[in-house]
C-alpha cells in the first residue's frame, strides 16, 4: 500500500519467510546435497554389513531386508535409547526393551557398527538405578534389569494380558524372568572381547552392570 510505514517484525511475516517457502527453498537448493550425503551414509552401512550368498538369491534378498531393518532401528549418537522387540516394524510390545536385543541384536552391531553396539549398553548403564530397585523389591543385591523396560529402565510388564478367547491371563515373565541380567553382562564382555574397547571398561561406568553389588 502506498506510504505504508514499515514496522519491525514484517519480514518474519512477509511471504519469502513463511515455513512453506522455506521448505521449497531448502527442496529446491538442498536436497540434493542432503540425498548425496544420505546415500553415502547407507553405503558405508551396507558395506560394513555386507554379507553375500553365492547361489540363492532368496537367501540373500531375506538377509539383506534383516540387515536392513537393524541398521535403521539403531542410533549410535543416542545413548538413552534402545531397540524394542519389533524394532521400526510395529507398535506390539509398545516399543518396550527386551533381552534379545544383547543376546540376539547386538552381535550384529558388534561386528558392523561398533558405536552402536557401545550406545545400546549404555541405555543399560542408565537406567541401572531402576534395575538396582528391582533387586531391592525382590531382597537381592545388585541389579536386577526389567524384563521390559522402556526410558527409565522400570518394569513395565503389564500384570495381565486379556487373550483371543477373552481369558484374562497373568503375566509371571515380569516377576520370575531373571536372566536377562546375566544376559547384559554377557553382552558387554562379547562387546569388550570383540572391540577391545579398554577405555568403555575403564571409565567406572560399565563395571556396575558386570558387579555382584
Amino acid at each position: 500500500m502506498p506510504g505504508r510505514k514499515r514496522h519491525e517484525g514484517d519480514s518474519e511475516r512477509a511471504p519469502h519467510h513463511s515455513p512453506r517457502h522455506k521448505l521449497h527453498y531448502w527442496a529446491c537448493h538442498h536436497s540434493l546435497r542432503i540425498s548425496r550425503q544420505w546415500c553415502r551414509r547407507w553405503l558405508r552401512k551396507w558395506q560394513a554389513a555386507e554379507v553375500r550368498i553365492i547361489g540363492d538369491e532368496k537367501a540373500q534378498r531375506a538377509l539383506r531386508f534383516a540387515a536392513y531393518h537393524l541398521i535403521a532401528a539403531a542410533n549410535p549418537a543416542d545413548e538413552h535409547v534402545s531397540i524394542g522387540a519389533r524394532g521400526l516394524t510395529g507398535e506390539a510390545y509398545r516399543g518396550h526393551v527386551f533381552w534379545d536385543t544383547e543376546i540376539y541384536m547386538l552381535p550384529f552391531y558388534v561386528f558392523t557398527d561398533p558405536p552402536a553396539a557401545r550406545a545400546l549398553l549404555m541405555y543399560r548403564y542408565h537406567t541401572l538405578d531402576a534395575a538396582r530397585r528391582k533387586a531391592r523389591s525382590h531382597g537381592y543385591r545388585g541389579a536386577l534389569c526389567a524384563w521390559e523396560s522402556a526410558d527409565t529402565g522400570d518394569e513395565t510388564t503389564p500384570r495381565t494380558v486379556v487373550a483371543p478367547s477373552g481369558q484374562v491371563v497373568t503375566l509371571l515373565t515380569g516377576e520370575r524372568e531373571h536372566h536377562i541380567s546375566a544376559d547384559i553382562a554377557y553382552a558387554v564382555w562379547q562387546y569388550w572381547r570383540a572391540t577391545g574397547d579398554d577405555g568403555f571398561m575403564l571409565l567406572q561406568r560399565i563395571w556396575p552392570l558386570t558387579s555382584p553389588r
